[in-house]
């Protein structure tokens, strides 16, 4: 997940690298909007893709743990 703000952070720096024309402050100020959104977008799709379960996952019926006498082995 780190790799998502490194880049975030690159593309963030690249932005300021490539607007010269500008003041300083609104280099900087552009780059920290870019940087906050590229992480935003991240940390969105980072949490969707997180909040899938696994295709295998076992579901534990709540019967089974309370009374446990009551399963078929």
């Amino acid at each position: 997940m780190i790799i998502f703000y490194v880049a975030a952070l690159l593309l963030g720096g690249i932005v300021y690298l490539i607007t010269p024309q500008l003041s300083t402050g609104a280099r900087v100020l552009i780059s920290i909007i870019t940087f906050l959104l590229l992480a935003g977008i991240a940390t969105y799709f980072i949490h969707r893709i997180g909040d899938k379960p696994a295709p295998d996952s076992i579901v534990v019926d709540p019967k089974d743990i309370s009374n446990p006498k009551s399963r078929n082995d």
